[in-house]
């Protein structure tokens, strides 16, 4: 998805020309009405910045050490996740749904599992599969953030620690 803070900043333009536009005789309701707009629109700006702030950062980390965690919503977890919080990467070769899954843990409580398909998975981030040869049976990683961008972008992002 791209940028689309310049479609924002476009909308926002428009909108305060029209409530300069708007005569100021019984105009409040309409003033309102924009102002509520314009409001909602600062809302999108800041949330595509810090959007765009994210997508920063995972650049600075090498892509072939970045996974993304799935099926967290199977796991009663009390473990409250945050920038850096520990994880542990565990191999699963008798797993009978499938042979390359990876355990995720943190707290040695499990959360969920290394994505291993193009529709669980970030783009950027490697599968289970992938990492099967790069990593030990047990690996220390870290978690990185929650990535999200309305309904397309949905994804816990965590990084092997070297």
């Amino acid at each position: 998805m791209s940028n689309g803070l310049f479609l924002l900043e476009g909308a926002k333009e428009v909108i305060q020309r029209a409530i300069n536009s708007i005569p100021k005789v019984n105009s409040e309701e309409n003033i309102n009405k924009y102002l509520d707009l314009k409001d909602s629109i600062d809302y999108y700006i800041n949330y595509e910045e810090t959007y765009q702030d994210i997508l920063k950062s995972l650049k600075q980390e090498n892509e072939d050490d970045l996974f993304t965690i799935t099926g967290m919503m199977y796991y009663e977890s009390d473990v409250d996740l945050h920038y850096y919080s520990p994880l542990k990467l565990v191999k699963e070769r008798d797993n009978e749904f499938d042979s390359d899954a990876i355990a995720v843990y943190a707290d040695d409580k499990k959360i969920g599992y290394v994505a291993n398909s193009a529709d669980t998975k970030y783009i950027q981030s490697s599968s289970a599969s992938q990492l099967q040869d790069k990593i030990p049976d047990v690996c220390s990683a870290k978690y990185l953030f929650h990535l999200e961008r309305y309904e397309k972008i949905n994804f816990h992002i965590g990084v092997i620690n070297h």
